[in-house]
């Protein structure tokens, strides 16, 4: 985006450019040239805050969209050792990059074993629903219980 926006107003500001220089030729008057570069200076502007806008979530991290969030929610919700789902953190990281946490709570009295196979499980079903999201880069966390 940032290469089109680029572009776009360069070439918007050579049009700029020769029509205040056209203008300032046929009448005589150097005050249109000193317009079209105030104009020239304000377009750059608006086009620096409209990528710096656009590039503001990339830059300090965008969560994935809440459509996503909501599947990964589904999905692992409808797990039977899944009792309920503390909360889902995600980052988009690039466009096919996600990092994904999940905190869950289990059911009671489950082995080591058992709780290790229903991670895999979790992982695996939000890879079925996120394709881009690696293996690697989803953490799943068994909620804490408060100790007294």
């Amino acid at each position: 985006m940032t290469v089109i926006v680029e572009g776009s107003a360069a070439l918007l500001g050579i049009v700029i450019a020769a029509a205040a220089l056209f203008i300032s030729e046929i009448t005589g008057n150097l005050v249109y040239d000193a317009i079209g570069s105030l104009l020239i200076g304000l377009m750059l502007m608006a086009f620096a805050f409209f990528l710096a806008r656009e590039n503001k979530d990339l830059l300090i991290g965008e969560s994935m969209s809440k459509r996503d969030n909501q599947k990964i929610y589904q999905i692992v919700s409808q797990i039977p050792e899944v009792a309920k789902i503390v909360s889902i953190s995600s980052m988009q990281l690039a466009p096919e990059d996600v990092l994904i946490s999940l905190e869950v709570s289990l059911v009671d009295n489950l082995d080591t074993d058992t709780i290790e196979s229903v991670i895999d499980n979790i992982e695996n079903k939000v890879k079925q629903v996120i394709p881009c999201a690696a293996s690697s880069k989803i953490y799943v966390e068994l909620e804490r219980t408060k100790q007294s």
